[in-house]
Protein backbone atom coordinates (compact mmCIF):
# COMPACT_ATOMS: atom_id res chain seq x y z
CA UNK A 1 0.00 0.00 0.00
CA UNK A 2 1.52 3.34 -1.07
CA UNK A 3 1.73 6.32 0.84
CA UNK A 4 -1.17 8.93 -0.05
CA UNK A 5 0.32 11.85 -2.71
CA UNK A 6 1.96 15.07 -1.56
CA UNK A 7 -0.63 16.65 1.12
CA UNK A 8 -0.57 20.42 1.40
CA UNK A 9 3.12 21.62 2.28
CA UNK A 10 4.62 17.89 2.04
CA UNK A 11 7.02 19.03 -1.34
CA UNK A 12 8.24 22.27 0.78
CA UNK A 13 9.15 20.27 3.96
CA UNK A 14 10.92 17.54 1.51
CA UNK A 15 13.11 20.19 0.17
CA UNK A 16 13.70 21.79 3.07
CA UNK A 17 15.45 18.35 4.34
CA UNK A 18 16.80 17.61 1.41
CA UNK A 19 18.77 21.24 2.22
CA UNK A 20 19.53 20.65 5.58
CA UNK A 21 21.07 17.04 4.24
CA UNK A 22 22.73 18.73 1.65
CA UNK A 23 23.95 21.63 3.49
CA UNK A 24 24.98 18.97 6.92
CA UNK A 25 26.19 15.61 5.28
CA UNK A 26 27.48 16.55 1.85
CA UNK A 27 28.34 20.60 1.44
CA UNK A 28 30.91 19.07 -1.17
CA UNK A 29 28.75 17.10 -3.46
CA UNK A 30 27.38 19.02 -6.50
CA UNK A 31 23.55 20.50 -5.29
CA UNK A 32 21.79 19.43 -8.35
CA UNK A 33 23.21 16.44 -8.51
CA UNK A 34 22.36 15.67 -4.83
CA UNK A 35 19.36 16.84 -5.20
CA UNK A 36 18.11 14.54 -8.17
CA UNK A 37 19.43 11.71 -6.23
CA UNK A 38 18.00 12.50 -2.53
CA UNK A 39 14.74 12.97 -4.61
CA UNK A 40 15.17 9.26 -6.38
CA UNK A 41 15.78 7.67 -3.24
CA UNK A 42 12.59 9.54 -1.83
CA UNK A 43 10.49 8.00 -4.78
CA UNK A 44 12.15 4.71 -4.76
CA UNK A 45 11.75 4.75 -0.94
CA UNK A 46 7.52 5.64 -1.37
CA UNK A 47 7.31 3.14 -3.67
CA UNK A 48 8.58 0.28 -1.58
CA UNK A 49 8.00 1.21 1.75
CA UNK A 50 5.12 -1.04 1.74
CA UNK A 51 7.54 -3.95 1.95
CA UNK A 52 8.86 -3.11 4.91
CA UNK A 53 5.90 -1.26 6.90
CA UNK A 54 6.02 -3.58 9.48
CA UNK A 55 9.74 -3.25 10.79
CA UNK A 56 9.88 0.38 10.96
CA UNK A 57 8.01 3.22 10.79
CA UNK A 58 8.19 5.93 7.57
CA UNK A 59 10.49 8.50 8.61
CA UNK A 60 12.91 5.82 10.10
CA UNK A 61 13.00 4.19 6.57
CA UNK A 62 12.78 7.73 4.70
CA UNK A 63 15.97 8.06 6.55
CA UNK A 64 17.68 5.26 5.62
CA UNK A 65 17.36 5.31 2.28
CA UNK A 66 18.19 9.06 2.24
CA UNK A 67 21.52 8.31 3.61
CA UNK A 68 22.39 5.44 1.54
CA UNK A 69 21.47 7.54 -1.37
CA UNK A 70 24.32 10.15 0.05
CA UNK A 71 26.66 7.52 0.99
CA UNK A 72 26.54 6.04 -2.76
CA UNK A 73 27.02 9.36 -3.95
CA UNK A 74 29.93 10.28 -1.57
CA UNK A 75 31.50 7.27 -2.79
CA UNK A 76 30.71 7.80 -6.60
CA UNK A 77 32.78 11.85 -5.97
CA UNK A 78 35.79 10.24 -4.14
CA UNK A 79 36.20 7.44 -7.00
CA UNK A 80 36.32 9.78 -9.52
CA UNK A 81 38.62 12.41 -7.67
CA UNK A 82 40.73 9.34 -6.31
CA UNK A 83 43.50 9.51 -8.76
CA UNK A 84 43.61 13.20 -9.03
CA UNK A 85 44.00 14.67 -5.43
CA UNK A 86 47.21 15.18 -4.05
CA UNK A 87 45.97 13.61 -1.29
CA UNK A 88 44.75 10.45 -2.71
CA UNK A 89 46.23 7.10 -1.81
CA UNK A 90 45.48 6.17 -5.70
CA UNK A 91 48.49 8.60 -6.02
CA UNK A 92 51.89 6.83 -7.48
CA UNK A 93 54.87 6.58 -4.79
CA UNK A 94 58.27 5.71 -4.91
CA UNK A 95 60.54 4.11 -8.05
CA UNK A 96 57.64 1.57 -8.57
CA UNK A 97 55.21 4.27 -9.36
CA UNK A 98 52.58 1.56 -7.05
CA UNK A 99 49.60 3.73 -5.87
CA UNK A 100 50.40 4.58 -2.00
CA UNK A 101 46.87 2.12 -1.05
CA UNK A 102 48.65 -1.13 -2.37
CA UNK A 103 52.30 0.32 -0.50
CA UNK A 104 50.09 1.10 2.95
CA UNK A 105 47.84 -1.91 2.74
CA UNK A 106 48.94 -4.63 0.45
CA UNK A 107 46.29 -7.33 -0.51
CA UNK A 108 48.14 -10.14 1.12
CA UNK A 109 47.74 -11.66 4.24
CA UNK A 110 50.87 -10.08 6.18
CA UNK A 111 48.77 -7.77 7.81
CA UNK A 112 52.00 -6.24 9.96
CA UNK A 113 52.12 -3.25 7.65
CA UNK A 114 48.72 -2.16 8.77
CA UNK A 115 49.82 -2.70 12.33
CA UNK A 116 52.69 -0.98 11.59
CA UNK A 117 50.50 2.15 9.99
CA UNK A 118 48.13 2.49 12.71
CA UNK A 119 50.80 2.29 15.47
CA UNK A 120 52.71 5.62 13.37
CA UNK A 121 49.43 7.14 12.95
CA UNK A 122 48.67 6.74 16.84
CA UNK A 123 51.87 8.34 17.67
CA UNK A 124 51.51 11.12 15.57
CA UNK A 125 48.82 12.06 18.11
CA UNK A 126 45.05 12.15 18.37
CA UNK A 127 44.32 14.96 16.58
CA UNK A 128 46.20 13.38 13.33
CA UNK A 129 45.12 9.85 14.01
CA UNK A 130 41.45 11.15 13.50
CA UNK A 131 42.17 12.45 10.74
CA UNK A 132 43.46 9.37 8.93
CA UNK A 133 40.52 7.60 10.34
CA UNK A 134 38.41 9.67 8.48
CA UNK A 135 40.01 9.95 5.21
CA UNK A 136 40.17 5.70 5.80
CA UNK A 137 36.16 6.13 6.18
CA UNK A 138 36.40 8.49 2.58
CA UNK A 139 35.30 11.46 4.64
CA UNK A 140 34.73 14.54 3.07
CA UNK A 141 37.72 17.49 4.98
CA UNK A 142 34.53 19.33 5.97
CA UNK A 143 32.84 16.03 7.63
CA UNK A 144 35.91 15.39 9.53
CA UNK A 145 36.44 19.11 10.88
CA UNK A 146 32.95 19.27 11.92
CA UNK A 147 33.80 15.23 13.49
CA UNK A 148 37.03 17.41 15.39
CA UNK A 149 35.21 20.38 15.61
CA UNK A 150 38.19 22.31 14.26
CA UNK A 151 38.50 25.46 12.19
CA UNK A 152 39.55 24.87 8.70
CA UNK A 153 43.13 26.54 9.28
CA UNK A 154 43.79 24.11 12.25
CA UNK A 155 42.82 21.56 9.63
CA UNK A 156 44.61 22.14 6.99
CA UNK A 157 47.84 22.97 8.50
CA UNK A 158 47.58 19.38 10.63
CA UNK A 159 46.46 17.72 7.09
CA UNK A 160 49.66 19.69 5.45
CA UNK A 161 51.96 18.00 8.58
CA UNK A 162 50.57 14.49 8.12
CA UNK A 163 51.40 14.47 4.17
CA UNK A 164 55.03 15.24 5.58
CA UNK A 165 54.45 12.40 8.53
CA UNK A 166 53.36 10.27 5.54
CA UNK A 167 55.94 10.98 3.50
CA UNK A 168 58.36 9.99 6.27
CA UNK A 169 56.69 7.01 6.79
CA UNK A 170 57.09 6.03 3.84
CA UNK A 171 61.00 6.15 3.74
CA UNK A 172 60.77 3.58 6.74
Amino acid sequence: MRRPPFRSGEQEQIDAMIETLRRRSAAALDKEEFTSAVWLAYYEADSSYHLFEGCCDWDAYLHTRLNEAIEALKCERNRRMSVESRFSLNQPVGRSQRPAIDVLFPMQGDFTRGIDFWDYMERLGSPKYNMVRGFCRRDSDQEIMTDLHMAAPEFYQLKWELQADMWKYLRI
